[in-house]
């Protein structure tokens, strides 16, 4: 009995293509090709395996072993085993030019084949078993011509608009309670993207509602059909939220003009979600950290309305001399009354919470006082608190940047024994089902 190949598995039982068909040649090799929400795949037998947006655009490539991942400015990275030692460890990459340029033709040509062969008919289609619906001809077709269209110069057009719309690529911080989100720039400073936690030094200069409008007019034009694939919509700015909420609702209300969100703002299961219609389940945002001028409550509940989700708060430390020692003179009762109007007005909780941040100075304090504050919060079933590596957010800087401060950063492994020492010592909120996760940018 031949083995069955992966394109095979698909075919008869790969539940999240809702829509799919199989392609036999004269062989009796079978091809797969399916839609699952805002995303075309081609398995080619076992491998190579091809996942694309529905505008055609290449994200996804398995080949010879190796996973290339493409972000939407057109980079790309690869994740690859290597050997280290005795252990094989899995390691990311970045893609250079020239072997991307070659993964963008692979792509496009594995297309370009299919069509060929469709419109000579030595392909035969293989509907799957019920309740699958089959991809019908017409949309394959057209699929596989969108692909064709991403040619070089398209890849170099697509890489045009991303920097005309958000310019050189931010380090966001996206949070994975909105799993691929659609990105928006309130600001024109781009101050701390991503919500980062410290101020990035520059003053926010916020657009104006017209500005907003045809910001997300032209992320919507060049996201096209593969904002299926989006759950929600994230502000990458960490003083949206601070002024009055009159004027945070204006924006808000103007986001929605542009992006269709659902009422409920209660997430669907993926297999619940249409297959190539957006489904937006809300606003995410982020707040560098409590104090200044926020919401009171009726200001919250107005923004929860408006289809405010999830507030991500930068908690710096728990302890009142690291939070001083990086400029920050918020109290313990600022976080509080923070997450109280917020549980107030049902807007789902994260708390960004940086391991390292007290140096070796302060290693230990850091730890016992964010566990108590942390421990202490309102927090309830649905928010998240998450560990991230200061060397991995702050990057290059992050070593001068404690020196500045007066702090010694902490060696490799003193960091990731932090890590763990604050897991343990939160472990009071997953009785509250709160969820504790290390989190790094290379999950995103």
């Amino acid at each position: 009995m031949s083995m069955r190949t992966e394109a095979n598995l698909l075919h008869d039982s790969g539940a999240a293509y809702r829509r799919r068909v199989g392609l036999i040649d004269g062989q009796g090799g079978l091809i797969f090709a399916g839609i699952k929400p805002g995303v075309f795949s081609l398995y080619l037998g076992e491998e190579p395996h091809y996942h694309f947006d529905l505008e055609g655009r290449w994200q996804r490539i398995c080949l010879d072993g190796v996973h290339y991942l493409k972000a939407l400015d057109g980079s790309a990275s690869a994740l690859e085993r290597v050997r280290e030692g005795q252990a094989m460890v899995m390691r990311r990459r970045p893609v250079r030019y020239t072997e991307l340029s070659d993964l963008d033709e692979t792509a496009r040509q594995v297309a370009v084949d299919l069509l060929e062969k469709l419109g000579d008919k030595s392909l035969t289609l293989s509907n799957p078993p019920e309740p699958a619906l089959p991809l019908k001809m017409a949309e394959l077709v057209d699929l596989l011509d969108r692909v064709c269209r991403n040619d070089a110069a398209a890849w170099f057009r697509n890489r045009e608009i991303f920097l005309r719309i958000y310019g050189s690529k931010p380090d966001w911080f996206l949070p994975p309670s909105c799993p691929q989100p659609i990105v928006l720039s309130v600001s024109r400073t781009g101050a701390a993207p991503g919500g980062w936690v410290w101020d990035s030094g520059q003053e926010s200069v916020m657009l104006s509602d017209e500005e907003l409008e045809k910001h997300c007019v032209a992320i919507s034009k060049f996201l096209g059909r593969r904002a299926t694939q989006a759950r929600g919509i994230v502000l990458a700015d960490g003083e949206v939220l601070r002024g009055e909420a009159s004027r945070i609702l204006g924006w808000l209300k103007t986001i929605a003009r542009v992006f269709p969100l659902e009422a409920t703002g209660l997430p669907r299961k993926l297999s619940d979600r249409p297959v190539d219609e957006p489904f937006l389940d809300g606003i995410y945002s982020f707040l560098n950290g409590p104090g200044g001028q926020l919401p009171d409550t009726q200001g919250w509940q107005a923004l929860q309305a408006a289809h405010l989700r999830r507030v991500e708060v930068g908690v710096v430390s728990g302890d009142p001399q690291v939070r001083l020692r990086h400029g920050l003179g918020w109290a313990d009762a600022d976080l509080e009354q923070l997450i109280a109007n917020l549980k107030q007005a049902g807007i789902a909780a994260g708390l960004v919470v940086p391991v390292g941040a007290g140096g070796t100075e302060y290693a230990s304090q850091h730890v016992e006082l964010t566990c108590r504050l942390l421990n202490a919060l309102p927090l309830a079933a649905g928010d998240l608190v998450y560990l991230v590596d200061l060397n991995e957010i702050a990057g290059a800087d992050a070593a001068s940047m404690l020196e500045e401060r007066g702090l010694t950063p902490l060696p490799e492994a003193a960091q990731e024994a932090q890590k763990q020492a604050l897991r343990e010592a939160l472990a009071p909120l997953k009785e509250r089902k709160v969820k504790v996760v290390p989190y790094t940018i290379e999950k995103q």
